[in-house]
């Protein structure tokens, strides 16, 4: 995986950038571009046997891995539109199939997007599957598995921000 966002020229006008510091960039023209992290969220959604709603990811980074469902925001979504959207192209859900979303945890990942670096900003939202909830696998997700929620769950998810929300979740249960 890549280590550090590779910019080299200033979005606004083209000029190389001059300077670089961490996650903010001067170009010789006075603009100043900051690398801001990308919006994603997710859903750590739970049936009433404690079993958790997992996906296997179709694609890289972290393709054949266990995931919870989610992914970035697009336009002009919030968070909670964002996760909303992600759970229904995933995993076939719709709002009336799980009790009203709650922010559980946000976190950052460094997602590998074709050899550079971007910081995600990850929020993972919780909610309860009701009864006769109809999981099919859509974008992004190879299949869909009801699985326990335990530590072996948590240690066996690709991206940290998951494996966080699912932690502190499993944290307050003890």
């Amino acid at each position: 995986m890549a280590d550090k966002l590779d910019m080299n020229y200033c979005r606004r006008c083209g000029s190389p950038f001059t300077s670089s510091e961490d996650y903010v960039f001067h170009c010789p023209n006075g603009h100043v571009i900051y690398a801001n992290p990308a919006p994603a969220a997710g859903m750590l959604l739970e049936d009433s046997q404690g079993r958790a709603v997992v996906i296997t990811r179709a694609a890289d980074p972290g393709k054949g891995m266990y995931d919870l469902p989610g992914g970035f925001c697009d336009g002009t979504d919030t968070l909670e539109q964002a996760a909303i959207r992600e759970i229904e192209e995933e995993v076939s859900l719709k709002p009336e199939h799980y009790t009203e979303p709650t922010l559980l945890c946000s976190s950052i990942d460094l997602y590998d997007f074709k050899g550079e670096c971007v910081t995600v900003l990850v929020a993972i939202f919780y909610a309860k599957l009701l009864n006769d909830a109809p999981l099919k696998a859509g974008d992004y997700a190879a299949a869909i598995q009801m699985l326990p929620l335990n530590q072996e769950l948590v240690d066996k998810l690709f991206f940290p921000s998951k494996r966080n929300a699912a932690q502190k979740l499993l944290d307050s249960r003890n």
